[in-house]
């Protein structure tokens, strides 16, 4: 019972990363976004910077989502025998 409940956060864990990236790719120039990377608030932003930020969230929701489907898989064959 406790390894289903620690698959189950695991795969909520995966899941909050992959929303996140989510919102990171469609938001890519947002307040706290510039607070973490530390960008003044009046400094524009170039394409570049945008398009590394979205290719961030892109390697996020990829990881996220290959965590997850082994979180899954991990889940389904333990608690099937």
């Amino acid at each position: 019972m406790f390894l289903l409940i620690l698959d189950v956060l695991i795969i909520s864990v995966n899941v909050l990363i992959i929303l996140f990236g989510m919102y990171v790719y469609n938001h890519p120039d947002n307040d706290w976004l510039r607070m973490f990377n530390g960008i003044p608030d009046d400094k524009e932003q170039d394409d570049i910077d945008l398009l590394k930020i979205k290719f961030r969230a892109v390697v996020a929701i990829i990881l996220g989502l290959l965590m997850g489907s082994f979180s899954v898989l991990h889940a389904i064959v333990t608690h099937m025998g």
